[in-house]
């Protein structure tokens, strides 16, 4: 049975539900541009059978190819693609495409399905209402629309956008009446962060506003126009807001005795990253799960702000505490003891139970633990230098006090010294190899350990840029064996493995101790084409890792996708890289990238 969809203006001609990934089901999931079949949870975004792990196969390419842009999956497993930029950051895009794997491209592609959706059900291009955004958000909301948040519409002097716009994947417009905000943020912003609570809410942190400020230059008289005079500065913001789905409404957070509830840092922080953990309970997902912030940089206050929105601005100071939000009583408070590496740039943040909650020796609390890594530091004169260096935070609880007695500890993971390169190696002996600008995600994964199968996860990350200023100074070297270089291999993070020597895996009967209350060690796992000698021996009795992107790049979006059975977070889950930019420094994003690659992680196929 094959079913066509209607062809939109200017684009590839396609049809879904190829006879070949029918499965045994009545009906086929999803519909192209014309809506076709019933949408069969878990089958719609079915995709071709691949036949080599740790290789990524060239896709159908964006319409619009674009970097910085934000991508989400959808329940039913397709991705959508929003804005970003195509022209260095100095303008963004206001198209909006949907990646689906049971498509086809007329021009058959590596990965023999997928293509991209740009049309709604009736034709017109699918686009944002208030124009195009960067350094926003797109956050999935429970009944399964999507809801962009924030950004503004260029790297330099245009305002934040405080308008919210909520994409409905059963008609793929924005800003239906019956779906849309009811109001703006309180704040408007850029470069927040946007962390979906158990309850559903949505807690928007920290980011850069618009402010206009009056100066007086006393050197003139009054009356002159030099004496006084308006400008646009953008300083960090220190408020939470929360979305509220069932009311539509934005509003300022509060903690329980009604007290705003705000970032502890002097002038907040933006360009940062989040991620939940779980809380008491030790199940993510609960009522009690808290939400980390680190990363990112606060700006100077008034007019020392900066006045345009370029990164590495000398206006700003990295931030390294870490602070938590309390769902359950709406607190935010620093995590005490913890200073982590700085991190602009791309910094990200995985919680290692995401999916599987428990260690190998089947001891629960996983998902209190997170990796921060990515991202660089603006040092001093706003040099700029990759951060390669990540951090574990750990999150536990006595019980006892406020936030349930909440601890915390922090260690940075293992690295392996032979077989394979290590996150923090560099074969040509110049700096640690660190990515910025450069996605990651966890995956399911499965692996044997001393003849024992365990299922758990690792943290994937592929691409970016590794920066460094020149021996003499801040100046960027474009030349050399230590130049600026956008990356091509993939990173692979396993909490479990032990990097000893590059040996076997060590046995895993997990040692808890007051640095290490989960047993968790972790180590890098990278392949980069710079690197000649990548492989190991016997990791966890598994293959060897040499994937590597088919076009290197930096701002591009990393997004997991279901396989070949179409159902997300089971484990032949692939990875979706779409567009991103030849480069950073200088360039701000450099040539747009088009093309869209589908990666098979080592296991996929199993």
């Amino acid at each position: 049975m094959i079913r066509f969809h209607l062809a939109r203006p200017n684009s590839r001609s396609k049809f879904v539900c190829l006879a070949a990934l029918l499965i045994s089901v009545a009906g086929c999931g999803g519909g192209g541009g014309g809506g076709g079949g019933a949408q069969i949870p878990g089958l719609l975004n079915n995709a071709a059978s691949l036949p080599q792990e740790n290789f990524s196969y060239i896709s159908a390419p964006l319409e619009t190819a674009r970097y910085f842009h934000q991508s989400v999956m959808l329940d039913d497993g397709r991705v959508l693609v929003v804005g970003g930029s195509d022209e260095n950051s100095f303008t963004s895009i206001d198209t909006v495409e949907i990646y689906d794997q049971s498509l086809r491209a007329s021009d058959v592609p590596e990965s023999i399905s997928g293509d991209f959706i740009t049309t709604d059900f009736v034709g017109d291009p699918i686009v944002l209402r208030e124009g195009g955004r960067l350094f926003h958000t797109v956050s999935l909301l429970p009944n399964g629309t999507a809801i962009v948040i924030g950004g503004t519409s260029d790297i330099i002097v245009n305002e934040a956008i405080a308008v919210a716009e909520i994409f409905d994947p059963q008609t793929r417009t924005f800003n239906a009446p019956d779906t849309s905000p009811v109001n703006e943020m309180g704040v408007a912003r850029f470069r927040h962060t946007t962390t979906r609570l158990a309850n559903g809410k949505l807690l928007v942190s920290g980011g850069q506003e618009s402010v206009r400020e009056t100066i007086i230059d006393p050197n003139f008289p009054p009356g002159s126009p030099f004496f006084q005079f308006d400008i646009t500065v953008f300083p960090t913001v220190v408020e939470h807001e929360l979305y509220d789905p069932s009311t539509r409404e934005f509003s300022f957070a509060t903690d329980i005795s009604g007290q705003p509830s705000e970032l502890q840092t002097p002038r907040g922080r933006c360009d940062h990253g989040s991620v939940n953990l779980a809380g008491f309970d030790n199940r993510l997902g609960t009522q009690d799960d808290i939400t980390l912030m680190f990363g990112g940089y606060q700006t100077l206050s008034g007019i020392f702000a900066p006045r345009t929105k370029f990164p590495g601005n000398q206006s700003t100071s990295n931030q390294t505490s870490v602070e938590f939000y309390d769902a359950s009583t709406g607190i935010t408070a620093t995590a005490a003891g913890v200073t982590t590496a700085p991190r602009v740039n791309g910094a990200i943040g995985a919680n290692l139970g995401e999916l599987s909650e428990e260690t190998p020796d089947g001891v629960a609390g996983v998902a209190n633990v997170a990796l921060f890594f990515n991202g660089d530091n603006n040092g001093p004169g706003g040099c700029t230098t990759s951060t390669a260096t990540s951090d574990i935070v750990v999150c536990t609880f006595t019980g006892f006090g406020p936030g349930s007695g909440i601890q915390f500890f922090h260690q940075q993971p293992g690295t392996a010294q032979q077989g394979i390169e290590s996150f923090n190696a560099d074969p040509m002996n110049c700096t640690p190899v660190g990515r910025t600008h450069g996605d990651g995600l966890v995956m399911r994964n499965r692996r044997v350990y001393d003849g024992v199968v365990f299922d758990g996860s690792w943290v994937v990350t592929a691409g970016g840029h590794d920066i460094r200023p020149t021996p003499g100074g801040c100046q960027q070297t474009d030349t050399g064996v230590c130049a600026a270089l956008t990356l091509q291999g993939f990173a692979f993070f396993d909490p479990f493995y032990n990097a000893n020597g590059g040996a076997e895996p060590e046995d895993l009967t997990l040692s808890r101790s007051i640095m290490n209350p989960t047993g968790i060690v972790g180590t890098w796992l990278q392949a980069d084409d710079s690197i000649p000698d990548d492989d190991y021996a016997n990791y966890g009795e598994t293959t060897q890792i040499s994937g590597l992107l088919r076009r290197a790049r930096m701002g591009h979006s990393l997004t997991r996708v279901g396989g070949v059975d179409g159902a997300p977070r089971t484990l032949d889950d692939r990875v979706v890289v779409i567009g991103g930019g030849t480069e950073f420094w200088n360039t701000w994003g450099g040539e747009a990238i088009g093309i869209t690659e589908i990666y098979l992680p080592p296991g996929a196929n199993q």
